[in-house]
């Protein structure tokens, strides 16, 4: 598109120099190979707090690690609130650069009503639970595990006891062994880690 010359005023030239920082994303997840069209996620944790930040950089780690691995497929960042007031909004620059559904925003407060035999989501809504409501929902969270494969059980019940032992920071490991029935408990490598770390 031809713009006037007079634009050319509007503009300076000028050479900046950018600090780089390592940077590590903890939450990728990468589609196996046998899944050639789904997406790759850039999962950020859970925000209970205000952060103006978070979408400057979640949206660098993810350009960043696409300019790096170059890989051949669609993306989607991910963003976890607490509640909706958390959230700076997505910064005016990205809007339209971001138009095509790059990033998905779940408020976490909004999850309650949501009815889900997702395990994943099951823990998301345990992070935020109140504590009187977090029993109930882990007591159905450990009998929707235990009712999984015996391939996936041991690691989704390792994920739950590391939720458990997080929200429940008063409690003993016999407190929580005894309030939801696990028996198996201390044979997960995490409960292995939380022994040797406490000798």
């Amino acid at each position: 598109m031809e713009q006037s010359q007079s634009l050319a005023l509007h503009y300076q030239f000028t050479s900046v120099e950018i600090k780089e920082l390592a940077r590590r994303i903890d939450g990728l997840f990468l589609p196996k190979p046998d899944f050639p069209e789904d997406l790759i996620y850039f999962f950020v944790e859970v925000q209970f707090q205000r952060d103006d930040d978070i979408y400057w950089r979640i949206i660098t780690e993810a350009f960043l690690y696409i300019n790096q691995y170059k890989p051949q497929r669609r993306w989607q960042a991910v963003l976890l609130f607490a509640q909706g007031s958390l959230d700076p909004d997505v910064p005016f620059i990205y809007q339209t650069s971001l138009a095509q559904q790059q990033i998905r925003i779940i408020y976490l407060d909004e999850l309650d009503d949501v009815p889900s035999s997702s395990i994943g989501l099951g823990v998301i809504k345990l992070v935020v639970a109140t504590e009187d409501k977090a029993v109930q929902q882990a007591k159905n969270l450990i009998n929707q595990v235990q009712q999984t494969d015996q391939a996936n059980r041991s690691n989704l019940l390792e994920l739950v006891e590391r939720m458990l032992i997080y929200k429940f920071v008063n409690k003993t490991q016999q407190e929580l062994e005894a309030m939801f029935g696990l028996t198996d408990w201390r044979q997960t490598k995490f409960c292995q880690e939380v022994k040797e770390e406490t000798k």
